[in-house]
């Protein structure tokens, strides 16, 4: 639901719905950016430097993991998203698995 349909001022919608200010709330949306910007260059960095890629089997269990995570099949997550954009996330998740096991070393 939107301050629109809610047929709010975003401020007041801001402060009843998250109960913030406006400027916590912007500045936590700013917050998250960043560390989402950071999270996806760290594990670009990771594909790169390890030559990572997924096997069709690594593949295929990321499909039933995304599908059992949204509560779907995995022909409505192949039906959904791109294949490139569905390999990316699975190699995304295997780069993150592998900065996890290098810190638990």
């Amino acid at each position: 639901m939107s301050a629109k349909n809610s047929n709010m001022e975003y401020e007041e919608y801001v402060n009843q719905y998250f109960g913030i200010t406006v400027e916590d709330f912007e500045k936590d949306l700013k917050d998250d950016a960043a560390f989402e910007v950071l999270v996806g260059k760290v594990t670009s960095d990771i594909i790169t430097r390890d030559k990572l890629t997924l096997t069709d089997e690594e593949y295929n269990a990321g499909l039933n993991e995304l599908a059992l995570q949204y509560g779907v099949t995995v022909d409505d997550v192949t039906n959904a998203f791109p294949e490139d954009e569905l390999y990316e996330t699975i190699l995304n998740g295997l780069a993150v698995d592998t900065l996890l096991d290098n810190l638990m070393k």
